[in-house]
């Protein structure tokens, strides 16, 4: 149950950061670096679990955030 209740916290206080981000910043670069979290979940994956990863996925991740500086900066 308390597991539950930090995981309900979390997504409330996500939800309220991405409303702020919208609120603040240029739409077109949020919604864009938002749709790159999946990023997130695959680094936690290798960091924590060891999840192997191949060279396919691999370029994948290295794409995705040198996109993510480029769109950023």
């Amino acid at each position: 149950a308390a597991l539950a209740g930090v995981t309900g916290m979390l997504g409330i206080l996500g939800a309220l950061a991405y409303l702020y981000a919208m609120r603040s910043g240029p739409v077109v670069l949020i919604a864009t670096l938002t749709a790159l979290y999946p990023l997130l979940a695959i680094l936690l994956a290798v960091g924590v679990l060891h999840e192997p990863i191949s060279w396919k996925q691999g370029l994948g991740i290295v794409l995705g955030l040198v996109a993510m500086a480029l769109i950023a900066g």
